[in-house]
């Protein structure tokens, strides 16, 4: 028997208009049009797996006010896939709003008749791939924000053994997804445990779980956010393809589908050799399509202060965005420094020297430094 074959996707948040940075005005449009096309990469490698079916696990869209072009262009790539159905949760960011004008309305018309399967309510909704039966199990999301998870009905439901018992949520998983004041529709393991469903894919949470590329047997799987978003998601961008085996057994692969990559780095740098390690970092990645926040500290002296002024300056051409933070990066102001600049028995030279024979007191010595610096202009 062919194994049953699902493309996992979730948090495309298309829609997302990228206004929290201070990025050109060129760049925002390519990362609005990224969500876009890494969306059509999430088609294409369904359907170049043959996947019967494409889950969507909440926060397909970014809000519940996007525009009618955002929702009429993101059906027609939906609508490109192959399979047998797209199977869409709505959201925490997407929430599911009954009526012909809202969101989901406007999305369900624009969507290839007998082929959306919107999961709305909480109950369970079953499709059928050849003669196997597909049993769904949701937990969509009614508001941004909830105390409660939306899966609490699942436990008492009868589930049919002999077809694949299939649970669909969007919320956080407490281990997993960071909802310190759980607000996020929290979930634990043993909750989705408790449900008796035979596996379980998820959103909410932007990061990859299991965080390996092959994972088998997994209670959940969360593929990520399907191209990032910010310096919070320091990934790729992936969606899960799973395989469902006889005996239902579940082997899943994380396949990448985003194009732009958010590189965090907090980098020490103490001499000249340090900033030209930085430098030979930073030349592995990808200008085109690197958004880079380099945050550094350290102490250097006079000489390689300028040449790290110099590398900033290059990393601001080289990147399509960068910030970078150097503001803890200090003089070293040690006895070679000293000697070199004040005159010795000089009031300004024995301060200073007192002070850096204490390293504990090194804030004492810039700050002594400054002020014996600003005296003398």
């Amino acid at each position: 028997m062919k194994p049953l074959r699902i493309a996992h996707t979730a948090d495309n948040h298309i829609g997302l208009r990228f206004n929290g940075r201070p990025y050109t005005e060129d760049l925002r449009k390519r990362l609005v049009e990224e969500r876009y096309l890494a969306a059509e990469r999430v088609v294409e490698t369904a359907n170049s797996r043959g996947a019967d079916l494409l889950v969507i696990a909440g926060d397909l869209f970014e809000n519940t006010r996007v525009p009618a072009k955002a929702i009429i262009r993101t059906a027609e790539i939906l609508n490109g896939f192959t399979g047998v159905n797209v199977i869409v949760l709505p959201g925490n960011h997407d929430f599911y709003e009954q009526g012909n004008e809202t969101l989901w309305g406007r999305f369900c018309d624009a969507m290839k008749e007998n082929f959306l399967v919107l999961l709305s309510k909480p109950e369970p909704v079953s499709v059928f791939i050849g003669e196997a039966e597909v049993a769904f199990y949701p937990g969509p999301c009614r508001s941004k924000h909830s105390p409660t998870n939306s899966i609490g009905w699942i436990e008492e439901k009868p589930k049919n053994p002999d077809a694949i018992n299939v649970g669909v949520a969007h919320g956080s998983v407490s281990g997993v997804s960071p909802d310190m004041d759980e607000k996020y529709y929290p979930m634990t393991p043993e909750n989705l445990r408790k449900a008796g469903v035979d596996f379980w894919l998820l959103g909410h949470t932007h990061l990859r779980y299991p965080g390996e590329q092959r994972a088998e047997g997994s209670l959940f799987y969360i593929p990520s956010t399907h191209t990032p978003d910010g310096f919070d998601c320091d990934h790729e961008g992936y969606i899960w393809c799973l395989d469902v085996l006889p005996g239902k057994k579940v082997v899943a692969e994380s396949i990448r589908t985003g194009a732009f990559r958010f590189y965090e780095r907090k980098r020490s740098v103490d001499s000249l050799v340090s900033i030209e390690d930085l430098k030979r970092e930073i030349s592995m990645l990808e200008p085109g399509t690197t958004l880079l926040k380099l945050v550094l500290d350290g102490r250097l002296s006079e000489e390689a202060i300028d040449h790290l002024h110099e590398i900033i300056g290059e990393i601001g051409q080289q990147f399509c965005y960068a910030e970078v933070y150097h503001e803890n990066v200090a003089l070293n102001i040690n006895r070679e420094y000293i000697d070199a600049n004040f005159s010795r028995d000089s009031l300004p030279h024995r301060l200073l020297s007192a002070f850096a024979e204490q390293p504990e007191d090194n804030l004492v010595l810039q700050l002594a430094h400054d002020m014996i610096k600003e005296a003398r202009q």
